[in-house]
């Protein structure tokens, strides 16, 4: 399969990035590495939209929005030149002392209890991400142990794999993603880790089963399209955990959450980007 890479530079840059990575998720860009000036984007290129492309490109031009200057390229990228982008631009992540993502070429200068390793490939979650980073270092703060989990859109599975390490009897992950569920099935062989089922599909494929937690790290709008579901297979108690959105988009979330009777718990952000967690 063959990607576009979209390269942008943007003004000002910390938010304006930010604010260019959030409308290229929305469109289905599924990788993304920050630049010195900007950013760049990975999307199958079946699924690019050049004239969503140009609508970003545009919104310098929109006076309630704060980006001062943008410049959008974009080109193929041969599925067989992939492996290589990503290790010239994946360096090694640290959540905590005892966690660290890393992918099977770097050099570990030390090893931690719940280290996970990823050949990241054409698939989101590095780590490198903020929501990602968000919801890493939320697992730590529950008490995973014996409990089930699904991991919605899990594209590389780093969430399933560090929830099962931090004691989760058995976890899910589920993605629409041929190339992210075949990434997953490869990072569990890495990690050496059994009791976690990749399911190719939306969130409709696992309606039969229950869950103590559901981490659910897309975007914006999958997550009011599938939020009554994940309140439907939310076990009594459990805890729902969402991430992939900005900030001034916490709101809306929170509403369509509350509406289904669920109750805020806690929530944190890292730059502009937000996670929220509830409990039924």
């Amino acid at each position: 399969m063959n990607y576009i890479e979209v390269n942008c530079v943007v003004e000002p840059l910390h938010l304006g990035r930010e604010i260019v990575r959030y409308h290229l998720d929305v469109m289905g860009f599924e990788s993304f590495v920050d630049t010195e000036d900007g950013i760049s984007a990975y999307i199958q290129e079946p699924e690019f939209d050049n004239e969503g492309l140009q609508r970003i490109n545009n919104l310098e031009k929109k006076e309630d929005q704060p980006i001062t200057k943008i410049s959008i390229e974009h080109k193929l990228i041969e599925s067989q030149n992939w492996n290589q982008t990503w290790e010239e631009n994946f360096d090694p992540i640290e959540i905590n002392e005892d966690c660290g993502i890393y992918a099977p070429f770097h050099e570990r200068k030390k090893i931690g209890k719940h280290d996970v390793i990823i050949a990241p490939q054409m698939s989101f979650g590095t780590g490198h991400h903020e929501t990602t980073h968000l919801m890493c270092e939320a697992l730590f703060r529950l008490d995973l142990d014996g409990s089930t989990v699904l991991d919605a859109g899990c594209g590389t599975g780093v969430l399933a794999i560090l929830a099962k390490k931090l004691g989760a009897h058995k976890a899910v992950g589920v993605d629409v993603d041929e190339w992210a569920f075949n990434n997953a099935l490869e990072n569990l062989e890495l990690n050496k880790i059994y009791g976690i089922e990749i399911v190719m599909g939306t969130v409709e494929k696992v309606v039969a089963k229950r869950f103590n937690y559901i981490l659910a790290n897309i975007n914006r709008n999958a997550l009011l399209e599938e939020m009554e579901v994940y309140s439907k297979i939310l076990m009594s108690e459990g805890r729902l955990l969402l991430s992939g959105f900005l900030s001034s988009d916490t709101q809306m979330l929170k509403d369509a959450a509350q509406n289904l009777g669920l109750t805020l718990t806690a929530q944190s952000e890292k730059n502009n980007w937000a996670l929220i967690e509830f409990r039924k």
